[in-house]
């Protein structure tokens, strides 16, 4: 069905045979759930779905999905890291949105990503574009530095800007360090919104894998300099089918948004059941 969509869609602007297309429509659809002190219980479901479209030269992708698309206009959700979704401290409803992407080039090439699309968000459809570059540069054999600067507008944002920087250390076969930096700025924020994440992945036997994750988050400008701060470990494990991931997550964290409120721990668990379709 993912198929016959794409390509009747991109036969719009060309003609494409699915034989001879190397990349395949590819996503994931994970359903779960969080618990914690401050907020309860929420229910999650995300959706993601990329589907190229080779008619337009092999370079456009159309992306339908759900999720916080706040986090996705500006960069604040990264791809580098959905191996391990990001949901903990995350209070934002989940939207519907539909949109066609660019890219430049791909692995580690330097380029541009461009995308429009329609979100709808707050009972409302709302049209947003964005561009960013993508600068990379390994520093030996150890060590990768990624730069993602952005520009992005959206009518209820108005216009943006964003910087991204990743830096990786591979330690040994199983370990992986990596720092991942975010500021942002709109036309809704005074000053510039920031979050520093350190993490750690620990790979092993039998495709399991932990992350630790050290972060803080805040904005300038601001009552309140930094409004969350704290630590969360995860374990992901394939389940029953090549496709198919359970993870397990608990944190603490200490959110204060509100200069009446009173710092106070929060702790969290979490479950999430993964299914990936199409090539990764």
């Amino acid at each position: 069905m993912v198929n016959n969509t794409a390509f009747w869609f991109d036969g719009l602007f060309a003609v494409a045979e699915l034989e001879e297309v190397a990349e395949q429509p590819r996503g994931r659809l994970s359903l779960g759930g969080r618990w914690d002190e401050r907020d309860g219980l929420k229910n999650r479901a995300r959706f993601r779905l990329r589907v190229p479209l080779p008619a337009l030269r092999q370079r456009a992708r159309m992306i339908v999905g759900r999720t916080d698309t706040d986090d996705l206009l500006d960069g604040s959700e990264s791809n580098e890291l959905k191996a391990i979704p990001d949901e903990f401290n995350d209070t934002e409803e989940e939207d519907w949105f539909v949109g066609l992407g660019y890219r430049q080039r791909y692995g580690l090439a330097s380029g541009f990503d461009a995308g429009v699309g329609v979100a709808f968000t707050g009972g409302t459809l709302q049209p947003y574009v964005q561009a960013n570059y993508r600068w990379n540069r390994e520093i030996g054999e150890d060590w990768l530095l990624r730069m993602r600067p952005r520009l992005f507008w959206r009518d209820d944002r108005g216009r943006g800007a964003s910087l991204t920087t990743i830096l990786d250390y591979f330690v040994s076969r199983d370990w992986l360090l990596r720092s991942w930096n975010v500021l942002v700025t709109d036309r809704n924020t005074d000053g510039v919104r920031w979050t520093s994440k350190l993490l750690a992945y620990q790979s092993l036997e039998g495709r399991s894998a932990f992350s630790y994750n050290v972060f803080v988050t805040g904005q300038t400008d601001s009552d309140i300099d930094v409004e969350d701060y704290g630590l969360e470990v995860r374990f992901r494990r394939r389940l029953f089918r090549e496709w198919l991931y359970l993870e397990l997550s608990t944190g603490v964290s200490w959110p204060r948004f509100l200069i009446e409120e009173t710092r106070e721990s929060n702790f969290a668990v979490g479950a999430e059941l993964e299914m990936r379709f199409g090539y990764d």
